[in-house]
């Protein structure tokens, strides 16, 4: 299976990707049962296995389902990028991204802008994935931060106040006072 996941049944848009990365894409792109809608975690299992680093929704996906797919990838896969195929809306382009997914891209979109969105999506997962290792920088270096605590194995004994600062302002000295 490809990098790429386009979760629709519109062949016509498979052939659109395609064109737009130029043959690049091997394997098959497109998978997509109808069941996926009704329990998006089943979904999020069998579309984000094997490598997946990227999944399109629809364009033929009901928006609203397209928005319970992404917050179910972005809840137990979230180094899966998600791409919405809709016409984009400021309604829509809100509920996606609260939802998780990263772009709503047009289903008519030029083929270079098509691809542009696409790589982006791909750029933001495989940073996540390196976040998720532990290779924020993609080096093999270990300079990131350490915590280490240290604990009393007794605990640590409760303070007193001190006569300083348990006096009253009438027991003060004299030089305290002027």
């Amino acid at each position: 299976m490809s990098r790429l996941v386009l979760a629709t049944a519109n062949v016509d848009f498979e052939q659109r990707v395609r064109e737009a990365f130029d043959g690049e894409l091997s394997g098959p792109l497109r998978y997509w049962r109808d069941e996926m809608l009704g329990a998006p975690d089943a979904a999020v299992r069998e579309l984000g296995g094997r490598g997946v680093e990227v999944v399109a929704l629809g364009p033929d996906v009901p928006e609203a389902k397209a928005l319970a797919l992404a917050e179910a990838f972005d809840h137990d896969r979230p180094d899966i990028s998600v791409v919405i195929i809709a016409p984009p809306s400021t309604d829509l382009l809100q509920s996606a991204l609260r939802a998780g997914a990263r772009d709503v891209i047009a289903p008519d979109m030029a083929p270079a802008d098509l691809r542009a969105a696409i790589e982006r999506a791909f750029d933001t997962a495989t940073h996540r994935r390196r976040v998720f290792d532990g290779d924020d920088n993609g080096n093999d270096d270990d300079d990131r931060g350490r915590v280490i605590v240290s604990l009393c194995p007794k605990g640590v004994p409760a303070r007193r106040p001190s006569r300083r600062t348990s006096r009253s302002p009438s027991h003060r000295s004299h030089r305290e006072r002027s």
